[in-house]
């Protein structure tokens, strides 16, 4: 009889480490759960934030490209100017002659 209380304890002993061990891999799998949600988050975040670098480095292009465009043009109308400038001035010379 002794023997059956002596196996019966050891039994309900196993039985309560082996319940405070499946605590503790819940708990365990829980804070994985919870990094993973963040690590996802965070990913999401970075997602988002790379989009937007996207989206920022294109709209730089576009205006450096129209800037260049309207220098070249601005660049024409000046050696225009100065052709009409030098062409003025040999009018204005010939009267002054």
């Amino acid at each position: 009889m002794a023997e059956g209380w002596k196996q019966a304890y050891q039994g309900v002993e196993q039985a309560s480490r082996t319940s405070e061990a499946f605590d503790s891999i819940t708990q365990s799998v829980a804070v994985i759960n919870n990094m993973n949600s963040q690590i996802a988050k965070a990913g999401e975040q970075q997602k988002l934030v790379i989009n937007e670098l996207q989206k920022n480095i294109s709209n730089i292009a576009d205006i450096s490209s129209a800037t260049t465009k309207d220098s070249s043009s601005i660049s024409n109308y000046c050696l225009q100017l100065s052709d009409s400038s030098k062409q003025l001035k040999l009018r204005v010379d010939k009267f002054s002659t």
